[in-house]
């Protein structure tokens, strides 16, 4: 609901850097079989090929209902030739799955935007093989920037940009039914599922701009340019978004401000990423267990 396509892309790609994945790949453990997978809301599939290419599988499926990230996913399934992997549309809170078909079930960043989060775990569940391993990685957000170091933004700005962000990911969601603290729970909504052997685990990771390669430092230009050549569809991609919509006319035009007052600094001034020790840290919470039913 909240991201699809490349945007959804970036903030997958941007997490799973090697250590991390090194981590979520040791958590998920690679040194068992799992002949038949399931990613269920697989958007673009980049949590999919990590799964088809790392685990030791025959079938990896990733499902969702998003027509336009299905068609990124498989687009880009050509160049890279996985043939265990397949991609179908489908409504994950109706899996089109017999029960008892898979040896994992997985979901990344899907349980945060679902109205109806336990229907879909519920789903994730039924689908699952008696003694099958059932994984979600959820999200947990800090809603008020004290996790970021923004050089070039005052204070003030840095307040209204942290109300505003409080309305985007917390008070609009909720207004529609969605709880976007469903990570913390996880474990609670895994027991109700009569799990055994479950595990849980907190990860984080950060971006420090000191670390970036000239390489990122050009990708960081490319987007910034994007970003200013797109102010206007900018504006008019909040006001038809099912949930960013919701913001004010002022609150929209500090946001696109303070995202083109960034672009410009990056593409005028790269040093300040060189120098200025941008940072910004976030978290995750895993959570398996193994399917009893």
């Amino acid at each position: 609901m909240f991201a699809t396509g490349s945007s959804l892309e970036q903030s997958r790609s941007f997490y799973w850097k090697e250590d991390s994945l090194n981590e979520f790949l040791d958590f998920i453990d690679t040194t068992k079989v799992y002949p038949k997978v399931l990613d269920v809301g697989c958007g673009t599939g980049f949590m999919t090929e990590i799964l088809a290419k790392h685990l030791k599988a025959e079938n990896v499926i990733g499902v969702d209902l998003n027509e336009q990230s299905l068609g990124i996913a498989k687009k880009r399934l050509v160049d890279l030739k996985l043939d265990k992997i397949q991609y179908q549309k489908g409504n994950i809170h109706e899996l089109e799955f017999e029960d008892n078909s898979f040896d994992l079930v997985f979901c990344h960043y899907v349980l945060v935007d679902c109205q109806k989060p336990d229907k879909v775990l519920s789903e994730m569940f039924r689908v699952a093989k008696l003694g099958a391993t059932v994984c979600c990685i959820e999200p947990i957000y800090q809603i008020d920037m004290l996790n970021c170091y923004m050089p070039l933004l005052n204070p003030d700005e840095l307040d209204i940009m942290a109300k505003i962000y409080k309305k985007m990911i917390v008070d609009i969601p909720r207004s529609m039914g969605i709880d976007r603290t469903i990570a913390t729970s996880l474990p609670k909504r895994f027991k109700d599922n009569d799990v055994s052997e479950m595990k849980i685990k907190l990860h984080g990771n950060y971006s420090c701009s000191l670390d970036f390669t000239e390489e990122t430092i050009e990708m960081m230009k490319r987007q910034s340019q994007q970003v200013i050549s797109q102010k206007a569809m900018l504006a008019q991609s909040f006001k038809s978004h099912p949930v960013l919509k919701n913001l004010s006319e002022t609150e929209i035009d500090s946001y696109i401000n303070t995202q083109i007052k960034l672009s410009e600094a990056i593409i005028n001034n790269p040093d300040f990423l060189r120098d200025g020790g941008m940072f910004t840290a976030g978290f995750n919470m895993l959570v398996k267990g193994t399917n009893k039913k």
